[in-house]
């Protein structure tokens, strides 16, 4: 049996089609293409991505700014769902955020996200606010925080 490799690496400008079909597929209110191109441009922003055999399967968006890690976003290609991949790139995020010192990690996930909130709270972060009415849809936003130094969660592993 052939083992097929997982790559995590930074994405760039040539990853834009395939990251723009993944956000449109994920989220009710996706971001548009030119939002997508501006963030792989922040400074502060760090945008990977998995993939397999060259696709692209997930990605995550995260900011590093002023010693904390905000989680912007985070997707799996739809066929992908339930294979480990989000926790894969949510390990990688928690890596990033130590390598900049960072002591916490905080994002926003819609209330009607179950698969999201699971993951989130299954990795050691604390529901610790909402914001009313947030989305497009009308949901509200429910604010996590993860402590990097607290020792709980996927995150010091």
């Amino acid at each position: 049996m052939e083992k097929i490799f997982l790559r995590l690496r930074r994405l760039g400008e040539d990853d834009l089609p395939a990251l723009y079909r993944i956000e449109r597929e994920s989220f009710s209110d996706p971001w548009s293409f030119a939002c997508l191109q501006d963030e792989l441009d922040r400074p502060c922003s760090v945008p990977l991505g998995i993939f397999r055999e060259g696709a692209l399967l997930g990605y995550s968006f995260s900011w590093l700014v002023l010693g904390e890690c905000h989680l912007l976003s985070l997707a799996v290609k739809k066929e992908e769902r339930g294979r480990g991949l989000g926790r894969r790139l949510l390990k990688a995020v928690f890596n990033l955020a130590r390598a900049g010192e960072c002591g916490r990690i905080h994002l926003e996930v819609s209330e009607r996200n179950p698969a999201a909130l699971a993951l989130y709270e299954s990795s050691g972060f604390r529901r610790v606010g909402r914001r009313k009415g947030y989305y497009k849809d009308g949901s509200d936003a429910i604010l996590m925080t993860l402590e990097l130094r607290s020792g709980e969660g996927l995150a010091n592993t």
